[in-house]
């Protein structure tokens, strides 16, 4: 009986311990949601995904942007800031929250907080190619078929 007794009483202490837990964690993951809304909300948005005819004039107004970037009359202050004049409609309507040269290469960037997210990409002239090693994610972004003016990627990487 005594056993039995010492049985419930640890039952009852177990559940009572039990319901502490639960509530501080509750309380704990409660007290975070600020942190994670403001998280979230702070660099941006997410990297949109593409159809097939904004990832065609994207690639290609893209390439455009590049071109424009680089030749412009009398050449541009700033080498890598890309301004709102040289993006393409369909880069306007994405909303990103800059583009940016990369030596030839261009990132349209969508995020920009504890991590840089966006497309990347790589003309027909240029001669570097992103390293995957250099990114935490870089993937190839295609839409059943290639346009023959360069190379679209997704990628994300830490800030430096």
């Amino acid at each position: 009986m005594k056993r039995l007794f010492q049985n419930n009483a640890h039952a009852a202490r177990s559940s009572f311990q039990t319901g502490k837990l639960r509530r501080r964690k509750f309380l704990e993951i409660f007290a975070l949601l600020p942190v994670i809304l403001i998280t979230s909300l702070a660099g941006g948005a997410e990297v949109p995904k593409l159809s097939a005819k904004q990832y065609a004039s994207l690639v290609t107004e893209a390439d455009q942007t590049v071109y424009k970037h680089l030749h412009a009359q009398p050449p541009a202050q700033d080498r890598v800031n890309v301004p709102k004049k040289y993006w393409g409609e369909t880069m306007l309507a994405l909303k990103p929250l800059k583009v940016v040269m990369d030596g030839v290469n261009l990132k349209i960037v969508f995020q920009d907080d504890r991590e840089e997210a966006g497309f990347y990409l790589c003309p027909v002239i240029s001669s570097t190619i992103p390293q995957a090693r250099d990114f935490r994610e870089l993937v190839v972004v295609s839409a059943g078929k290639e346009i023959p003016v360069g190379t679209l990627y997704r990628y994300r990487r830490a800030q430096e």
